[in-house]
């Protein structure tokens, strides 16, 4: 996890705002709740000029790291910026963690079983392109 944050770093630094949204994407994939990966992808999301996509990164983060003072400051300020949209946005993610942690709990036909993990960074990973 330490090095997939260094070079995410390194990116945002260079102000290569994609690939260090794809690298704070994969930090959070691999630690959910690592304050500095979903820090970093809210971050690389809202220089990529997408505060939907950040706000739906802060809620699932949130949902890891419920004490996380900077994720919530940073909820606050683009509920502010996004206005009556943000909490559309914020009941869509909480609608989506609900029915993932449902997923986990049903078999599928070949007996898997879903990733709650997998299915709500999908929904912040699909927010980020609009």
């Amino acid at each position: 996890l330490a090095e997939i944050l260094l070079v995410a770093q390194q990116h945002a630094d260079r102000g290569e705002h994609v690939k260090a949204f794809k690298a704070f994407t994969r930090a959070v994939d691999e630690a959910p709740a690592s304050e500095a990966a979903c820090r970093g992808k809210v971050a690389a999301l809202r220089q990529l000029g997408r505060p939907r996509g950040a706000l739906k990164a802060c809620e699932l983060g949130l949902r890891s790291l419920p004490d996380c003072e900077s994720l919530a400051a940073c909820r606050e300020e683009l509920r502010a910026e996004l206005g009556e949209e943000a909490e559309e946005l914020i009941e869509e993610v909480q609608a989506g963690a609900e029915k993932a942690s449902e997923a986990t709990t049903d078999d599928d036909s070949d007996g898997s079983v879903r990733s709650a993990d997998g299915a709500a960074d999908g929904a912040a990973d699909g927010a980020a392109d609009g």
